[in-house]
């Protein structure tokens, strides 16, 4: 089975130093966009662009807890995470292969298993803010970068954004000099030159069933 965002402790490029709090890969991007945020004078668009997801998200989640709530909050997300984008850089090579079927298949499962993650790491996140420190361009779009604060503690966490359908969206998140793009790649290349494609396929829709189960 593939775990998609697994628990910190199971994850090394996102667990914590000693004495650290114990964040998810999930909990990490989610901060970006879950809780109080503010920015720089020199805010750019790609900054701005977060921040607006940020607002979106946060609205969401001040109401009354409900599956009316959950419905919008996972659309409030897909707005604010280019799943097709997160799922061919994590593919790479192997992606330029796919049949359009065979894309439209993985993104979707990963969009699913993704999804499920970051509404679990929610209960994290308590009493922990976020600053936009500064943007500066990367590649087609920008990476922003921010400073998370809990109880004394610092994280830098940056955000790759692209502008895709009109919107600024998150397609990778670094922390610690790791990303979770390239945390996927390693994981889903190691599968798919062990069991193949459909080995690795069956092993992801086995993390959605069991997640959704």
């Amino acid at each position: 089975m593939i775990r998609v965002l697994p628990p910190a402790p199971c994850a090394p490029p996102f667990a914590p130093a000693a004495g650290r709090s114990r964040l998810s890969a999930g909990a990490l991007l989610l901060l970006g966009l879950l809780l109080p945020a503010s920015a720089s004078a020199q805010e750019g668009p790609a900054a701005r662009g977060l921040l607006t997801q940020h607002r979106r998200v946060t609205r969401l989640l001040e109401r009354p807890a409900s599956r009316a709530r959950e419905r919008r909050l996972d659309r409030a997300l897909d707005r604010a995470l280019d799943y097709e984008m997160i799922t061919r850089r994590a593919l790479v090579v192997h992606w330029e292969d796919l049949s359009a079927a065979q894309r439209e298949e993985v993104t979707d499962l990963l969009h699913r298993a993704i999804a499920r993650r970051y509404r679990a790491s929610l209960e994290e996140l308590r009493g922990w803010t976020v600053e936009v420190l500064e943007e500066r361009p990367r590649g087609p779009g920008y990476r922003v970068v921010t400073e998370a604060r809990h109880d004394g503690e610092r994280r830098r966490i940056e955000y790759d954004m692209l502008r895709t359908g009109g919107e600024w969206r998150i397609v990778d998140v670094i922390h610690e000099g790791d990303s979770l793009i390239h945390q996927y790649r390693r994981q889903f290349d190691r599968v798919i030159r062990r069991e193949g494609w459909d080995g690795f396929v069956r092993r992801l829709r086995a993390d959605v069933d069991d997640d959704a189960g």
